[in-house]
């Protein structure tokens, strides 16, 4: 629904399909539940793939913080090459300006 809301400009319909999406596939990003971190992993490809960035920046900030529970999930494995790099990116440059 949100690839064609964006292709017809219903930016109405966007918006709750990007609310649907926060809501039951991220859980609004609360801390993870065992097991369940596979819908944010497949949320941020959604977002990634239609270039949602607001809710792709929120996927990925989630996972950086959960990236040990996120990194054995099966999907992780799943995801395109490029999200697994950038995953790893972001997770670099969190520790190096944690530092």
């Amino acid at each position: 629904m949100l690839g064609i809301a964006d292709m017809y400009g219903l930016n109405g319909l966007k918006e709750v399909a990007i609310y649907i999406l926060k809501r039951d596939y991220c859980n609004f990003f609360q801390k993870p539940i065992p097991g369940k971190q596979q819908p944010v992993l497949e949320c941020m490809a959604i977002a990634h793939s239609l270039g949602v960035e607001n809710l792709y920046a929120a996927c990925m900030k989630w996972v950086g913080k959960h990236f040990a529970k996120c990194l054995s999930e099966r999907s992780f494995a799943s995801l395109p090459t490029e999200l697994q790099n950038n995953c790893l990116v972001m997770l670099t440059k969190s520790l190096v300006s944690s530092i």
